[in-house]
């Protein structure tokens, strides 16, 4: 049964289209174009200033001050606050929706590729038009549709506030974010409860990995459905609420998060109840097994002891979880293994890079030829913290006779920067696992928390620019992907590849 608000909030969305549509056939371009801009060009500065800080008005563009929105006073007032300020960061700053002509030089950052921002712009244009099911080349009216279709659901979600719970305008927001399909332009809903389980994308579709040990007797075991609904179909629905760049992204770094947050699967209809839901499993054993799993507060969850949980085996990789980049000599098999889980500045971190350093001009007349960089699961990170650096790649090679790197579906963002560096720098490099989360050019920038509802955003102002290619991933010279048999066992199937040559 829809419930009473929602049947509201249904009429509201009807009738802003209404309002919309007639407002459009007056000053349509007007409307499509500028709605939302900001009246000065301080407005960062003034946003926390409500006595200076001025916006255009819904669907008229007058412009008007902050005590003169639509809804004024309290919860309404600071949601519309925080949902416009996000509408007008994107509308000015997002390069998809400019035209590559009136971006600003910062708004291009290049990575060792000359003349071709235009060619990239264009290509990432073509590819969020055919997701968003715009069937034109024409880059003019791509940007004219993307800006329109993104207006419209910012005004209608700021029409129906009072009528939507808080939840539903978090992942309304996010979902009009999801149009521009850009990783680096989201906001991340707020989930204070979770369901007890850690997930993992593998071969054969999404397992369980961590539990607590009164739900030992899942562990390892395969996601079938949650309250009757299958995985494909709770794919299909996520597609819409969630920003993501690629298959190989949505579904082995995105999904398997969302899956365990009850408050997606409420909002995307998978649930019918914030505290519980129907799990079906296929055990280790190949027995179907039919579970309730209730919600615990996420907090308590993620501080659990090792004591407390049932987890997978780790394997070398997962086996200094505390240490973002760290390295380990395998001298009888002429092998340095380096291994980078996030991208983080800090003094330890360059007190590694120094002493890896150290180690590798002394190898320099080859006491060490094969390396090996772990970039599996790597969601990226600041510049500051990158590795290699171009005295790093003139070193390697100097004194490597192979490299290898290693990608996954979660290698995302500054680890994506990295291996395009390395593929287009060093010699003998050999690149293994599952295509990247993201491809090699994307939008990037910086992050923050919305004034009011204090929720984390991200919006992209420019962008990286690493390769030539036009395919939507880094792709390896050789695949290999973990099974469900790799991770009960501890057995990492590309590092023993790697070893056994």
């Amino acid at each position: 049964m829809i419930k009473r608000g929602k049947i509201i909030a249904l009429l509201l969305g009807i009738f802003a289209a209404l309002i919309l549509s007639s407002c459009a056939t007056e000053t349509q371009e007007y409307y499509i174009s500028d709605d939302y801009a900001v009246a000065d060009d301080e407005y960062d500065a003034n946003y926390e200033n409500p006595d200076t800080d001025i916006m255009q008005a819904v669907f008229t563009g007058v412009p008007i001050r902050r005590d003169e929105l639509l809804w004024q006073e309290g919860r309404h007032g600071e949601w519309e606050q925080d949902i416009r300020y996000f509408a007008v960061m994107v509308l000015r700053n997002h390069p998809l929706l400019q035209s590559f002509d009136s971006l600003g030089r910062m708004a291009i950052i290049e990575r060792e590729v000359v003349d071709y921002p235009r060619v990239v712009h264009d290509v990432l244009l073509q590819r969020v038009a055919n997701r968003n099911m715009i069937l034109s080349d024409d880059a003019d009216y791509i940007i004219y549709e993307l800006r329109a279709r993104f207006t419209y659901q910012v005004n209608s979600l700021i029409l129906n506030i009072p009528y939507l719970s808080d939840y539903e305008l978090m992942f309304g927001l996010s979902s009009i974010a999801a149009i521009l399909g850009d990783a680096h332009t989201y906001v991340s809903p707020a989930a204070e409860y979770t369901f007890p389980v850690r997930v993992r994308g593998l071969y054969g579709g999404f397992y369980i990995t961590t539990v607590p040990r009164d739900l030992e007797h899942i562990l390892y075991g395969k996601l079938v459905a949650i309250n009757g609904v299958e995985f494909d179909e709770i794919i299909s629905r996520a597609r819409k609420t969630f920003p993501y760049e690629n298959e190989y992204g949505l579904r082995y770094q995105l999904m398997p998060s969302i899956f365990a947050i009850n408050i997606v699967l409420y909002y995307i209809g998978v649930t019918d109840s914030l505290h519980v839901a129907d799990f079906r499993i296929i055990d280790v054993h190949g027995e179907t097994v039919d579970i309730q799993i209730e919600t615990m507060k996420r907090d308590d969850f993620t501080n659990m002891s090792d004591e407390e949980l049932a987890r997978y085996q780790p394997m070398l990789k997962d086996s200094r979880v505390e240490e973002h980049f760290w390295h380990e000599h395998f001298p009888d098999e002429n092998l340095m293994y380096i291994r980078i889980t996030r991208f983080t500045p800090s003094q330890e971190l360059n007190m590694a890079r120094n002493e890896l350093r150290e180690k590798m001009r002394d190898w320099q007349y080859g006491d060490t030829t094969r390396f090996i960089l772990d970039l599996r699961g790597n969601p990226g990170g600041h510049r500051d913290a990158e590795w290699p650096q171009a005295g790093d790649i003139r070193m390697l090679n100097e004194i490597a006779e192979t490299v290898y790197l290693l990608i996954d579906g979660r290698s995302t963002s500054m680890s994506v920067n990295m291996a395009s560096a390395m593929i287009n720098n060093i010699d003998n490099l050999i690149v293994i696992g599952t295509p990247s989360g993201q491809p090699p050019n994307f939008f990037s920038g910086p992050v923050g928390n919305l004034a009011n509802t204090e929720l984390r955003y991200q919006i992209a102002h420019g962008m990286t620019i690493n390769s030539t290619s036009e395919d939507v991933a880094i792709r390896p010279d050789i695949i290999i992907e973990a099974t469900i048999e790799d991770i009960i066992s501890g057995h990492d199937a590309v590092l023993a590849f790697i070893r056994g040559r």
